[in-house]
């Protein structure tokens, strides 16, 4: 054939470049996440977590309860602290999405149906969130409350 055209390509690589695929983040002398814990969830939890993490920009569920998990872990589930985790959560979430952003209370009667974590049920009366805030904020304010 005397009009064939004539393909051969030489491809050269850059001595960066490799024909093997990398996967996976850059090497870092960060801790690395690489044990895994198992718990179960209601499917209807397990599906508002998955709705939670996209509509709030997480990669996925696992990645906000790691999120969630870590900060819990690094304040000792003190009640500052946990003030702050639940700060930093609705504020990631009203700056990610403002339009679906929406703040809601604990409705500890929609647990009914289900078994209950292994918390106590706490029923607080006027006085005694009144005491505890005022707890919460020497706390914060790393002060000591008169006995």
């Amino acid at each position: 054939m005397e009009n064939a055209l004539d393909f051969n390509v030489t491809v050269k690589f850059t001595s960066g470049m490799t024909d093997k695929k990398r996967t996976g983040r850059p090497p870092s002398n960060l801790p690395t996440r690489d044990k895994q814990v198992a718990f179960y969830l209601t499917p209807e939890d397990a599906e508002w977590f998955s709705d939670f993490a996209k509509s709030y920009g997480f990669k996925s569920r696992g990645e906000a309860l790691s999120a969630f998990a870590e900060r819990i872990r690094l304040c000792g589930a003190s009640p500052v602290g946990m003030f702050r985790i639940g700060t930093q959560i609705a504020r990631r979430c009203k700056e990610v999405n403002p339009l679906e952003y929406e703040q809601g209370g604990f409705d500890f009667n929609s647990l009914a149906l289900r078994p209950l974590p292994a918390l106590p049920d706490v029923d607080l009366t006027p006085d005694e969130v009144s005491k505890s805030l005022a707890e919460l904020t020497a706390e914060f304010r790393n002060e000591r409350l008169p006995s």
